[in-house]
C-alpha cells in the first residue's frame, strides 16, 4: 500500500498543477476552476457583476438579485474530466440566499493493490456545497459570504474541509452625462485551513480579486458591458488578469467574449460564448480551447427564473422611501383620530408624504406602478399600490379626472414602446375600474420611452425605476 500511497500522491501533485501553480502548494478546489458558461464566456471577468451563477465568484452579487431562480450547468473539461453544477436562489426581506452543488468527475486512474498483486482501476471526484448570503446595506453597498464544504475521494483516499469566501460590492454608480453604470468588487475566496491527505498537507488556493463591470445604455438594439478582475493567489504562481465584453441584442441574444492572463494553459486564454433569453429561461454556451490536452471544451448553462422583482437586503434600500412613506400614512390616519384634522389639512399632509409635483395644470404623485421587461402584466408586488392611490382618489379626489402615465425603459424602437406604455396603463386602468372607480374618469397618457428616469434598461432589475405607471389627477 505504501506503493499504492506515493502513486496517488503523485497524481495529487500533477492534478493540482495543472491548474493551481506550484507542486505541494495548493490543491484544486472544485469551485475554482470556471464552470458556468456566462462567466466562462467572458474570461471569467465576474467579480463585479451579477447573474443566477455569481455565487460561485462574489457572494456580495446576490444582494442585486431580485428572482427566485433554480440553476443547471456542466462542464466537459480537460483530461476527459467534466464537472457538473445545481443551484437555487431565494429572495427574503432580510437578503438573498443561495445554495449550489458542484460534482468534479476526473475519471479513474491505475492504482497497483498489494492485496491481491494486481491493479485496479479508481475513480477521482470531488464534491463541494455552497451555502451563500447576500444583502443591500447602503444603495451603494453589498456584502456577503459563502459558506462552502469540500470532500476530495481520489481513489478511496479521501479527505474533507470547509472555505469561505467574503465579498463586497459597489453597484450602480451613475457615470458622467448618464452613459453607463459602473460597478466595483472585491472578494477573497477559499479562506481555510490546510487539507491533509495521509501526511500530506495542502493550502487551500485562497485568492483576492478585484473587478469593474460598465455598463453601457442601449445603442439603438444594444447594449454592452466591459468587464475585468485582477487576482493574486496566495499560494500560485504570480498575478493573473481577467478581460471581457458582453452585447446583447434586442435584450434577447448576447455575443461574448474573454481574455485570461497569467493562467498555465497559454492557449487557453481567449473563451467565446453566447446567451440566449426566453420566457423566463436563460441559455448559455460558451467554448475554450485546450489544444495541449483535449482540444475545444464545452459548458453548457440553463437558468430558470421565478417571480422577479422581489426587493432584497437587511435594509430594503429600493423600497426604503416606500416603506417611509407606509410610515408617514400611518402617522397621519392616527394624527386624523386624535386631533380630527380638517380634510384640507389631511390633504395638504398625503401630498407631502407622497412627494408630489404640482404645477398649473396637475398633480403628479410618485408612487410608481414597476413593471418587469417588456411586459404589462401588474407584479403582485406592486398592488397595494394601486390601492392606495384608489384610497387617495376616493377620498380626495372624488370628482376629478384621473390620468394614468405610462412609460417604458429606452430598449426597443419608438411604435413598440408607446404600445407597451399604453398596455400597462390600461392594465392599472382595468383594476381601478375594478375597485370602484368609474372608467369615464380615467384618462390614458401612454409616453413610451420619451420620458427615462435613466437610461438603464434589460431583463430583471436594470431598469425597472423606467418601466412605470403614474397617476396623474386634474388640476382642474
Amino acid at each position: 500500500m505504501k506503493r499504492t500511497l506515493i502513486y496517488l500522491i503523485s497524481c495529487i501533485l500533477l492534478l493540482s498543477t495543472a491548474y493551481a501553480g506550484l507542486p505541494g502548494e495548493a490543491v484544486v478546489s472544485p469551485f475554482e476552476i470556471s464552470i458556468t458558461a456566462r462567466q466562462t464566456g467572458v474570461g471569467e471577468a465576474f467579480t463585479a457583476y451579477y447573474d443566477c451563477n455569481s455565487i460561485l465568484y462574489n457572494p456580495a452579487s446576490l444582494a442585486l438579485l431580485e428572482y427566485e431562480y433554480f440553476t443547471a450547468t456542466h462542464n466537459r473539461w480537460i483530461f476527459g474530466s467534466s464537472q457538473s453544477y445545481f443551484g437555487m436562489g431565494l429572495p427574503f426581506n432580510w437578503g438573498f440566499m443561495s445554495m449550489g452543488l458542484i460534482y468534479f468527475n476526473q475519471g479513474e486512474i491505475e492504482v497497483f493493490n498489494n492485496w491481491i498483486n494486481q491493479y485496479e482501476r479508481k475513480g477521482v471526484y470531488d464534491l463541494g456545497l455552497v451555502l451563500g448570503y447576500g444583502g443591500r446595506f447602503h444603495r451603494y453597498l453589498t456584502a456577503g459570504v459563502n459558506v462552502k464544504a469540500l470532500y476530495h475521494d481520489w481513489a478511496d483516499y479521501t479527505m474533507a474541509t470547509y472555505a469561505l469566501d467574503v465579498g463586497a460590492i459597489c453597484p450602480n454608480v451613475e457615470l458622467p452625462y448618464g452613459i453607463g453604470t459602473f460597478n466595483a468588487g472585491l472578494v477573497v475566496q477559499n479562506i481555510g485551513p490546510k487539507e491533509k491527505l495521509r501526511y500530506v498537507g495542502f493550502n487551500q488556493p485562497m485568492t483576492p480579486k478585484l473587478g469593474i463591470a460598465v455598463d453601457f445604455p442601449s445603442w439603438q438594439m444594444f447594449n454592452f458591458c466591459l468587464l475585468a478582475d485582477a487576482s493574486y493567489p496566495v499560494y500560485d504562481a504570480g498575478f493573473r488578469a481577467n478581460l471581457g465584453l458582453e452585447i446583447w441584442a434586442w435584450q434577447q441574444l448576447a455575443l461574448r467574449a474573454g481574455y485570461r492572463l497569467g493562467y498555465d494553459v497559454e492557449k487557453a486564454n481567449l473563451t467565446l460564448g453566447a446567451g440566449i433569453v426566453y420566457k423566463g429561461f436563460n441559455f448559455d454556451y460558451a467554448v475554450v480551447n485546450y489544444a495541449p490536452y483535449t482540444g475545444l471544451t464545452h459548458r453548457f448553462t440553463v437558468c430558470m427564473r421565478l417571480n422577479e422583482m422581489k426587493p432584497v437586503g437587511p435594509f430594503r434600500v429600493l423600497d426604503k422611501k416606500l416603506d417611509n412613506l407606509n410610515t408617514k400614512v400611518d402617522k397621519l390616519q392616527a394624527d386624523v383620530t386624535d386631533l380630527k384634522l380638517s380634510v384640507d389639512e389631511v390633504k395638504d399632509l398625503i401630498k407631502t408624504s407622497l412627494k408630489t409635483a404640482i404645477d398649473m395644470f396637475y398633480i403628479r404623485h410618485f408612487l410608481n406602478v414597476l413593471f418587469p421587461f417588456d411586459s404589462y402584466k401588474i407584479p403582485k408586488t406592486e398592488y397595494w399600490k394601486i390601492d392606495e392611490a384608489v384610497r387617495l382618489i376616493n377620498v380626495y379626489y372624488a370628482d376629478e379626472i384621473i390620468v394614468l402615465e405610462g412609460h417604458t425603459d429606452v430598449a426597443g424602437t419608438d411604435p413598440y414602446n408607446y404600445t407597451l406604455s399604453d398596455r400597462r396603463s390600461q392594465a392599472v386602468r382595468e383594476y381601478m375600474i375594478s375597485k370602484g372607480i368609474s372608467a369615464d374618469r380615467i384618462q390614458l397618457m401612454p409616453k413610451g420611452k420619451s420620458s427615462p428616469i435613466n437610461y438603464q434598461t434589460g431583463p430583471g432589475a436594470r431598469g425597472m425605476e423606467n418601466r412605470r405607471v403614474v397617476f396623474i389627477v386634474s388640476g382642474e
